[in-house]
């Protein structure tokens, strides 16, 4: 009977071991699309104003996390290379939900919570040119966000909370991506890109595998649709530890042909 009681206690002990933790509020929100002007165009140069929705799950059970982005990027592009640096601003509301959830079952913490941010991007690209098309073969892409608001404010809560196996991160997320791209010299364009990547928003540095300590991997692809100055896109990007990111965006190039 002691055994039995002895096992169930280390059960118990274990069961309570970090039942959960909130990494940064734009893990996976900003994987973002960058456009480039392909290089036959009149303009090789162009300023991108451009806005991104984002819908995805969040890091637990029936959480719910929704964001809009606001990015303005320059880019430039020669016959074998493009390069794209810019800024952006985010706003959005992460829900907790209490439903199935051993960690928050009296619903303590269950609600609402408002973030925003700013961040910087930079992209490079080395390209081959051809008759019909432009290959953006091996690119690099990196951003970094900074968060602020009452999802912030939760995480630090909880992290106080030791009734609880909470396990909370910082307010900063860093991505670096390696992407493919292939874009149509046609009116309109259409383009396709691959990427695949390393997250650093902190999720490595509370992870339970070792090899995330290397940060956690990401990976999705953008499909998008140019005519004239007016842009739009869609996207879908998968990451560890957090369900699948949908993005939609529309830009517009500030800069006139």
């Amino acid at each position: 009977m002691k055994t039995l009681l002895y096992a169930a206690t280390l059960i118990l002990l274990i069961s309570s071991c970090r039942e959960s933790f909130y990494g940064p509020a734009m893990y996976g929100h900003d994987v973002l699309a960058v456009q480039k002007p392909v290089y036959s165009d009149t303009v090789k140069s162009g300023l991108y104003l451009s806005g991104t929705y984002s819908i995805g799950a969040g890091y637990n059970y029936d959480d719910r996390n929704e964001s809009v982005l606001g990015q303005l990027v320059y880019a430039r592009s020669w016959e074998n290379a493009s390069i794209a640096l810019g800024g952006y601003g985010f706003t959005g509301n992460y829900f907790v939900s209490g439903e199935e959830s051993n960690f928050i079952s009296d619903n303590d913490y269950e609600g609402n919570y408002s973030y925003n941010g700013v961040g910087g991007i930079a992209s490079a690209n080395f390209t081959l040119d051809f008759n019909k098309v432009n290959f953006r073969m091996i690119g690099i892409q990196v951003n970094k966000s900074l968060e602020y608001g009452k999802f912030q404010d939760f995480k630090d809560m909880i992290a106080t909370d030791t009734t609880r196996g909470f396990a909370t991160i910082g307010n900063d997320n860093l991505n670096v991506l390696l992407t493919s791209e292939i874009v149509t010299k046609t009116d309109p364009s259409f383009s396709a890109r691959l990427f695949i990547g390393k997250s650093y928003g902190g999720i490595d540095k509370i992870a339970e595998e070792e090899s995330d300590a290397y940060g956690t991997m990401l990976l999705g692809a953008t499909f998008s649709l140019t005519s004239n100055r007016f842009n739009g896109y869609i996207q879908v990007n998968s990451q560890e530890h957090a369900d699948p990111v949908f993005n939609l965006g529309v830009g517009y190039n500030l800069l006139k042909p």
